[in-house]
């Protein structure tokens, strides 16, 4: 959830993981209801950097620079599991060329 100061819409961020990897920034408007604003697009950045191309990711949102922005910290691995069904991994791949990484992304 993504926090402005004398917002007169609320913003979230929906993260769909099936059947590819997207996020998005919805508005809440009393009025208008639900509204996609942004898909967010990590192009640009290495692959290894790139949460779209690992299988599984975490995200949490908060101010974790202490900068006042909204930021995400994407934590991303692929998964060991034989029948991992997209949502649930209990193994790490580790030999995966790419490796467990988390970052922190500022949203703008």
């Amino acid at each position: 959830v993504m926090s402005f100061s004398n917002a007169k819409t609320s913003s979230i961020l929906f993260h769909r993981t099936i059947p590819k990897f997207g996020l998005f920034s919805v508005s809440c408007a009393p009025t208008a209801g639900l509204a996609i604003q942004n898909e967010y697009d990590f192009s640009g950045y290495p692959e290894q950097r790139n949460p779209k191309y690992y299988e599984k990711r975490v995200l949490f949102s908060g101010d974790f620079t202490g900068k006042g922005k909204n930021e995400l910290l994407i934590i991303s691995t692929n998964c060991g599991d034989a029948n991992f069904n997209g949502y649930n991994c209990n193994v790490p791949d580790f030999a995966s060329p790419f490796p467990p990484v988390s970052y922190i992304f500022t949203i703008n």
